[in-house]
């Protein structure tokens, strides 16, 4: 039970990426493919099937995935999602990771303006990757390395 690598995107824009330790090893994606591959995914879900995506399982892994609308002030604003992804191993449990998610979306949200959100100015959001790190703690380690670590 492994989280990877958690990323928040809006407007296609990767806004804040964090890539566990036992995500990197094996990374082979870059970020732009990983977000077009993850969007296409997202549209796919919603145009074919009329449903949002939330969880899909790709080999030995899942991708989890959550949005939150969002709308400038200005009225008669279309209204954008801010997007979460997470990938995980395929036995991980998917709504423990979700509650991790739905956390780490709110503490953006409360965070960050809508006007710093929708600025798309990634170098605004570098910190918050360390906010990721502790909030997803319990899933990034293997179960493997937590009995390593007892003994």
């Amino acid at each position: 039970m492994v989280v990877l690598e958690t990323t928040l995107v809006f407007k296609n824009t990767v806004l804040v990426e964090k890539l566990y330790p036992a995500g990197k090893s094996g990374d082979f994606l870059t970020k732009d493919i990983r977000t077009g591959l993850l969007n296409s995914l997202t549209h796919l879900a919603e145009r074919a099937f009329q449903d949002k995506l939330q969880n899909v399982s790709l080999g030995p892994y899942q991708i989890i995935q959550i949005s939150q609308e969002i709308r400038q002030k200005k009225k008669d604003s279309p209204i954008d999602f801010l997007s979460m992804y997470t990938i995980a191993q395929k036995n991980t449990n998917s709504k423990e990771v979700v509650k991790c998610m739905q956390k780490a979306m709110q503490q953006f949200i409360d965070r960050y303006s809508i006007f710093d959100i929708y600025s798309l100015n990634q170098q605004k959001f570098l910190k918050f990757a360390d906010r990721f790190e502790k909030i997803f703690s319990k899933l990034i380690i293997s179960d493997e390395e937590r009995f390593r670590a007892v003994f």
